[in-house]
């Protein structure tokens, strides 16, 4: 095999050792595999984001409409259930792929999968809302849709003195006697949920089982940390080193294994561009931690007093 860095459009080859490709293509896969990983954690937090809009949309629409019928109704519980499906199928994809990521190109000397596993475990032990959801999952691939009711309800709240308002809510919910009959679901974990009633607000259920996602993520971050910096050193140095053997201003630069016959048998192109996707993401997904101690309110709220 003969190994080259091509630069510029008009293909300006440098050879290179193996040692060094090599050392190069793992920093490039490093950083890759960081970017698929987060690409699927936004997927799960998008899957989130579109079941919120489908219970404000559903209350917005008991505020305005009159006369909905039980199609209506079923249709609207259909669709959330169809949501529900859709997040927590995204979050067995983050934790499956993520364990992929991690065993491809990390060296086992870090420990990475084993220690994402082992907070897994950890997280499933303490929180209850992640077990659950995870059974939850199981339940409505195989046997059952997640949401059994929908309640609809609204309350008057007085947010200052003089000035009441209708809060108009959509509660999917849970129904255990349901669960009690499907001999498959964990008898531990239906017992945990009898403590609630016998229907349980699925809301809070998922709330804290992203929550407990963003903790796990969050500790896979810190753990990659160094890693992927040493990574991204790499490549720049590699970029800037023979860039400027060429007193080139092109930005184009690759590499190239190719056989005997001068096929190319693989090629990477040295940019930063899963660097940067990877960075947009983990600043536009840091919130996690939070989700516990938040609501949606689509109504405006006039605070001001009453003169």
């Amino acid at each position: 095999m003969k190994y080259e860095v091509v630069i510029g459009p008009w293909r300006k080859q440098l050879p290179i050792a193996k040692e060094t490709y090599e050392s190069i293509t793992l920093a490039h896969n490093r950083l890759l595999s960081a970017s698929f990983i987060e690409e699927s954690f936004d997927i799960v937090l998008n899957n989130y984001f579109n079941f919120q809009k489908v219970l404000l949309s559903d209350a917005a629409r008991q505020m305005i409409f009159m006369n909905m019928d039980d199609r209506e109704f079923h249709d609207t519980a259909q669709t959330i259930s169809v949501n529900i499906i859709n997040l927590l199928s995204s979050a067995r994809l983050y934790l499956d792929q993520t364990k992929h990521q991690l065993s491809g190109f990390f060296d086992s000397k870090y420990g990475l999968k084993d220690k994402f596993k082992l907070s897994c475990e950890s997280t499933y032990d303490e929180q209850l809302g992640y077990r659950a959801m995870e059974e939850l999952r199981n339940y409505g691939q195989h046997r059952g849709l997640p949401v059994h009711s929908l309640l609809r309800d609204s309350q008057r709240y007085e947010f200052h003195p003089g000035k009441e308002l209708l809060l108009f809510s959509s509660t999917p919910m849970l129904d255990l006697n349901t669960l009690q009959i499907d001999k498959k679901f964990k008898r531990s974990i239906l017992k945990e949920l009898i403590g609630f009633g016998d229907q349980v607000d699925l809301r809070w259920l998922i709330q804290e089982y992203l929550a407990s996602l963003g903790n796990i993520h969050f500790k896979l971050r810190e753990s990659l940390q160094d890693i992927l910096e040493k990574s991204e050193k790499t490549i720049k140095e590699a970029r800037d080193k023979y860039l400027s053997k060429y007193n080139e201003k092109e930005k184009v630069v690759f590499l190239v294994a190719s056989d005997e016959n001068g096929h190319d048998e693989d090629h990477l192109f040295l940019n930063f561009r899963s660097v940067k996707r990877r960075k947009y993401l983990e600043a536009k997904n840091r919130k996690t931690n939070a989700l516990l101690n938040g609501c949606v309110i689509g109504q405006h709220i006039d605070t001001k007093k009453d003169e």
